[in-house]
């Protein structure tokens, strides 16, 4: 194959290759290739991470202009990795996909990637490493980064797993600081629990920062609502990286507490990969790949030192009770989208979350509500809400699922409702609270949503919180 210029960069792992593969594509290239391997880490985390990098590549491919190979191969350990890539077979079915991509784009050579002035020398890998890129940046080209970490108070976690998250985010903190970012560009957003970070992550791309760093936690529990959490968080992230501003996901997915523990050496990992991909942007604007317009700073102060949870912060009662809004609870607008189907449930939820709302100062006569059929459809009841009214300041998707014996509930109702919601939380400014529960009976459903429980009051907290949240932000929703 004949081609003018041929550069290899290296992202700090598959979740980074859209983010990168989106700004080369924003160039003057005939082809990109994507070229990965995903080997399990004891977690769910292998399983979500690579699921949501490929669809999201494909969806690159589909979009772009410029002809995107993706060669990103999932194998069960570093041995068949090495075994695979070895194969020559592999090399030359690739060099023909990018052959047949390049072909018809130019008449004479082709310009593969970009030339090699394109990366700073300490963007290249160095040492024998097989994971992540062992940097060592001059302090000049990473200090005035603004890095954002988004993380949960959180509704899902216990105390013992907030205080692993405290512990995580102060070891970020501080691996950042080694690297040569400034504190005072380091920056703390709290979010309820992962299903709003995509949110947060919008807003967060009207500011001026540099990278986003996702830090949450999940445990397995007895229901689906793992799966939905974990698969639609990560999709959620991934799609947020196709942009300027590169975004990591740094979620634990567990089955248990140890797991976590053992998830706390890949913790400086996150800042390592931030550093890197922060960089590369400011190469890419450097070069004219990206040319961002001018944004206002994060309406954040800067983190400036380690920030520990304290247990009594760490209990979601507690803090959310406290959430500050910025006027009167009375002149809050809330949507709620429920379904017919499971009514007695979805009836049950919605009055838990009414509850709360009127105990809070919320009028009845502001929260406007909507019926959908099915759960699948709260993604449309959601955007018929704000598309009638655009004076709501957040809206509420509640959905339950049961599985039923054949079909798994949470394949085929639970996860086409939260993409749903996705899509519609991406076209809107307006908060859009991801409230879908998957569970194993008629009974358990009873259970969660009934008003006694507290799930209906986490909810109703989470959107008043997500209110306050919106704000304080460039592009708000309802004034």
């Amino acid at each position: 194959m004949d081609v003018a210029e041929v550069i290899n960069i290296i992202v700090p792992g598959i979740f980074e290759l859209a983010h990168a593969t989106f700004v080369l594509s924003q160039s003057d290239v005939d082809a990109i290739l994507c070229l990965a391997v995903s080997v399990p880490d004891g977690t769910a985390h292998f399983e979500y991470v690579t699921r949501a990098s490929f669809h999201t590549l494909v969806g690159l491919q589909l979009r772009s202009a410029v002809g995107i190979a993706i060669g990103v191969v999932p194998c069960t350990d570093a041995e068949t990795a090495m075994t695979l890539f070895s194969d020559p077979t592999l090399a030359s079915s690739l060099i023909d996909a990018l052959q047949g991509l390049c072909s018809g784009r130019r008449s004479q050579k082709n310009s593969v990637i970009l030339s090699e002035d394109y990366i700073p020398d300490f963007l290249t890998r160095r040492g024998p490493s097989p994971s992540l890129p062992l940097l060592s940046p001059p302090v000049t080209e990473v200090q005035d980064l603004r890095i954002v970490i988004v993380t949960t108070l959180t509704c899902a976690h216990a105390c013992h797993e907030c205080e692993s998250l405290a512990r995580h985010l102060d070891t970020i903190f501080v691996a950042l600081k080694n690297l040569g970012v400034s504190p005072h560009t380091i920056y703390v957003e709290y979010v309820p629990s992962v299903t709003e970070f995509q949110y947060a992550v919008q807003q967060l791309r009207l500011c001026n920062v540099d990278a986003i760093i996702c830090l949450g936690v999940m445990i397995r529990d007895s229901s689906d609502s793992f799966h939905l959490m974990c698969d639609g968080c990560t999709a959620q992230l991934q799609q947020e990286s196709v942009s300027d501003i590169p975004v990591l996901c740094g979620v634990h997915m567990c089955s248990n507490t140890a797991e976590l523990e053992k998830c706390f050496v890949h913790v400086e990992g996150f800042a390592n990969a931030a550093v890197h991909m922060a960089a590369l942007r400011r190469v890419a604007i450097r070069h004219g790949l990206l040319c961002p317009k001018a944004r206002p700073e994060p309406p954040l102060a800067p983190a400036r030192g380690p920030r520990k949870l304290t247990k009594d912060v760490t209990r979601t009662d507690n803090y959310l009770t406290r959430v500050s809004i910025p006027f009167s609870c009375s002149e809050i607008r809330v949507g709620i989208v429920s379904c017919a189907w499971l009514s007695d449930c979805h009836k049950a939820a919605v009055e838990a979350i009414k509850e709360t709302l009127l105990k809070q100062s919320v009028v009845v006569a502001n929260i406007r509500e909507v019926v959908v059929p099915m759960v699948s459809d709260l993604g449309l009841g959601a955007k018929m809400l704000l598309s009638r009214n655009n004076d709501l300041h957040v809206v509420i998707c509640v959905g339950v699922t049961v599985s039923g014996g054949v079909l798994s509930s949470c394949d085929h109702r639970a996860s086409p409702a939260v993409r749903g919601v996705e899509f519609c939380q991406a076209e809107y400014s307006v908060p859009i609270i991801n409230a879908v529960k998957a569970v194993h009976s008629q009974q358990e459903a009873k259970q969660q949503v009934a008003i006694s429980s507290p799930w209906g009051r986490h909810i109703a907290l989470t959107a008043l919180h997500m209110v306050a949240l919106s704000l304080r932000y460039p592009l708000s929703g309802a004034e």
